[in-house]
């Protein structure tokens, strides 16, 4: 049963109305058998849907939607984030063993492993979560998971006013310059918020263009949002991998209006560089990096170790004059979301980036930086 329905057992992980589905074909299935009892195939049944799509521990936890993030760092510690804010559950696994068994069920019905052979895996889910688990003994204390739910809610640019994530003015501001097709990079640390924000201002994008997204999991969901889209998905193989830069080399030949890179950090940022000065303003991509000073420091980094032979500081100029605006994001001890600033980059002078804040964000204020 499990091998004739694993996308629907799959994408159960975390829609009720899909693992009522599975029950109904339990159901079914043993319905159609002979020698059943009527209370006996009431028991059969609910022992086969825990079995096949019961997660232990964990089942509210996947299937509240308030949920972001779950962590296990052992069979005894569940941690999970919600609005934010990481908390300590009062679940556990009964052993180990548990773990591990809830572990290869969820990846079962995408086809991926975690055994000796693999002792740690990434996976993108049926729903589109994002699975990471390391195996004990590399994870010292046991072994440890952590989720990344599929987001059921969308940002628009207007939930990020009413999130506080920015100001009318900011978010007017960045209107006008994706309109005017500006270069936008965002930055900032893990879960600060780049991606949720990159996808709402892309609903200014023209319906007319025609994007190609970018990245390694299809997380934009750009499809949802626009018109004319086509998303491009890195995969990860030992024998035959398909990078980012694979795919932005072949993204040029598909006549993109703009490209959107869900995240640059290698090779590929000199060619979304170059794509940016040819034809393909209006470019957006999200980068790691705490302002954007470091973010253009990183960039140039990148396009080093990966072109060595490159004059740095021709580098850094070709960054300084192709980037228009960096958009940095920072989550707060509160788990609140702010673009901590919007800053202009105006060129290169004197062996620097010249750069120069529009908007930032301070003592819980927006403010617009005086001219």
């Amino acid at each position: 049963m499990l091998k004739n329905h694993s996308q629907l057992v799959g994408l159960s992980l975390t829609d009720r109305e899909k693992k009522q589905a599975v029950a109904q074909i339990i159901q079914d299935y043993l319905t159609g058998e002979t020698g059943y009892l009527l209370p006996d195939l009431e028991k059969i049944k609910q022992y086969c849907i825990q079995e096949i799509c019961g997660y232990g521990p964990l089942d509210d936890l996947l299937a509240n939607p308030d949920i972001n993030e779950i962590m296990v760092n052992n069979y005894q510690e569940i941690y999970i984030e919600i609005n934010g804010q990481i908390q300590k559950t009062s679940r556990q696994f009964a052993s180990e063993e548990q773990l591990i068994n809830v572990v290869r069920k969820i990846l079962a019905p995408v086809g991926r492993s975690l055994d000796l052979a693999n002792p740690y895996v990434d996976a993108r889910l049926a729903d589109g979560s994002r699975l990471n688990a390391v195996l004990s003994p590399i994870a010292v204390h046991g072994t440890c998971v952590t989720i990344r739910k599929f987001p059921v809610r969308f940002y628009t640019p207007e939930n990020l006013l009413e999130l506080g994530t920015c100001s009318r003015e900011m978010l007017d501001f960045l209107r006008e310059a994706v309109n005017n097709r500006a270069n936008i990079l965002l930055v900032g640390g893990t879960s600060s918020g780049k991606t949720s924000t990159l996808r709402s201002i892309c609903a200014y994008i023209p319906s007319h263009e025609r994007l190609v997204t970018i990245e390694d999991v299809d997380e934009l969901k750009l499809k949802q949002l626009h018109p004319h889209v086509v998303s491009l998905e890195a995969r990860k193989s030992k024998e035959f991998p398909i990078t980012l830069y694979d795919l932005l080399l072949n993204a040029l030949r598909m006549r993109p209006d703009r490209l959107i890179v869900g995240e640059v950090r290698g090779k590929e940022a000199l060619e979304l560089l170059e794509a940016m000065n040819t034809g393909h303003e209006g470019s957006m991509g999200t980068l790691h990096a705490n302002n954007a000073l470091q973010a253009i420091q990183r960039l140039v980094l990148m396009i080093l170790r990966n072109s060595m032979d490159l004059n740095p500081e021709l580098v850094m100029r070709l960054v300084c004059q192709t980037l228009d605006y960096i958009v940095t994001m920072k989550r707060l001890s509160n788990g609140k979301r702010v673009m901590l600033a919007i800053t202009a980059v105006r060129g290169y002078q004197q062996g620097e980036p010249w750069l120069e804040d529009v908007f930032y964000f301070e003592e819980d204020r927006f403010y617009a930086a005086s001219s």
